[in-house]
């Protein structure tokens, strides 16, 4: 068998019974899905490499206690969301991550065919949600991000963030009351 037709889990085996190659592939696997989860929180090329490289290090060492009950690539997303949002503390203590620059982002609702006067009220409606959800507590933050951004579903967010369904419904409405009454204000 190829390893590129390998499951995780066998991946995940091999590695542990001492095959660095099949974390190698593990790696190659995850890599850009973990680029990505990183690149939304921290804006510095460099850091996102060096966040990369402790990530490939730390998720290493962590296998012998991943819990195959769970899939992979959410035990991926939690670590490196966990430890993205550890650097972005202990960078700032505000604690105070921003989304990245949403004219830059494939997030933009701005549709092609709309006029250019259009286009500028959709772009100062939508700044008004992200600078709402900028100033959101964390916890809320996440779940909106998750939600919304990453496209999971409520109980992939509970899985990730370690909380229960409930919780996270919780925190969800709770995060969309508060835009709701933000934009209000604006």
């Amino acid at each position: 068998m190829n390893n590129t037709e390998k499951t995780d889990f066998e991946l995940i085996n091999e590695t542990l019974n001492g095959n660095k190659d099949s974390y190698v592939m593990l790696v190659e696997r995850y890599q850009k899905f973990m680029i990505d989860i990183i690149s939304r929180y921290v804006f510095d090329k460099e850091d996102v490499k060096d966040i990369l490289q402790e990530l490939i290090v730390k998720i290493y060492f962590s296998l012998p206690k991943y819990n195959i009950k769970y899939k992979f690539k959410n035990w991926v997303h939690k670590i490196t969301l966990n430890y993205v949002l550890d650097f972005l503390r202990k960078k700032n203590s505000r604690y105070n991550y921003e989304i990245a620059d949403i004219t830059q982002k494939q997030y933009m609702f701005v549709d092609n065919s709309s006029t250019a006067e259009e286009e500028i009220v959709n772009k100062e409606i939508l700044q008004k949600v992200y600078r709402c959800i900028n100033s959101l507590k964390p916890k809320y933050k996440e779940v909106i991000f998750l939600r919304y951004v990453e496209g999971l579903n409520i109980s992939e967010i509970a899985e990730i963030l370690g909380i229960t369904v409930s919780n996270v419904k919780v925190r969800l409405h709770r995060a969309i009351k508060v835009i709701k009454k933000e934009i209000e204000i604006l």
